[in-house]
């Protein structure tokens, strides 16, 4: 499987593209269909975590579609893969 990453060198510049610095982590939400989404890159290991959650439900779950925003990132540059 592989996993998608942030470029190290790059975490800063996630805050061009609506990410907010918490802590040691970069936070993005964003809303799809019926669906909150929250995507955390940590600062210390980058790696692109993605989860939705249902407003009607509560129900959260793998997200199977691809946020814009994300596709941006890898457009930029700023996104590498590494076999997990």
């Amino acid at each position: 499987m592989q996993v998608l990453s942030i470029k190290k060198e790059r975490l800063e510049e996630l805050t061009n593209f609506g990410f907010i610095k918490e802590k040691d982590s970069y936070i993005y939400t964003g809303d799809r269909l019926n669906y909150n989404y929250l995507i955390q890159v940590s600062s210390v290991i980058p790696t692109l975590s993605i989860s939705e959650h249902d407003m009607d439900d509560f129900e959260s779950s793998t997200v199977v579609g691809i946020p814009d925003v994300v596709m941006e990132l890898i457009k930029a540059g700023m996104v590498e893969s590494y076999q997990d």
